[in-house]
């Protein structure tokens, strides 16, 4: 798992061009939330550069807290684009997520491999 320091930094963007942390996890890109900001359902486009192996979207605080799991996939995702759902309840404790400004983090084994920001109302 990354350090918060880490994973704070890289969802705010302080890592310039090659100073990100090696990591041999494959990379996500989210090309779009829609909608967002969101009320409850959202549907999040990542496009992954090489296979991924199983992988979940955490939401974070503006300070770097972890708030929710959005999504945990079960299996593997080839590369390619993919469409994925979320409903505004955390998987973990099937608990409504609360309304907020989010910093979105794809993580796939223990690394983060892709973030943008959410706004959930």
């Amino acid at each position: 798992m990354p350090s918060l320091i880490v994973l704070a930094a890289a969802l705010i963007g302080a890592f310039g061009p090659g100073d990100e942390p090696a990591t041999e996890s494959p990379r996500a890109l989210t090309s779009a939330i829609y909608p967002n900001p969101s009320s409850n359902r959202t549907t999040v486009t990542v496009f992954f550069s090489s296979g991924s192996g199983p992988f979940e979207i955490v939401l974070f605080d503006v300070i770097g807290r972890r708030v929710a799991t959005a999504y945990r996939s079960e299996l593997p995702f080839p590369a390619g684009t993919f469409n994925i759902s979320i409903d505004g309840y955390d998987v973990d404790t099937g608990e409504v997520i609360p309304p907020g400004y989010y910093f979105l983090a794809i993580i796939g084994d223990g690394a983060l491999v892709g973030s943008t920001k959410f706004v959930l109302g």
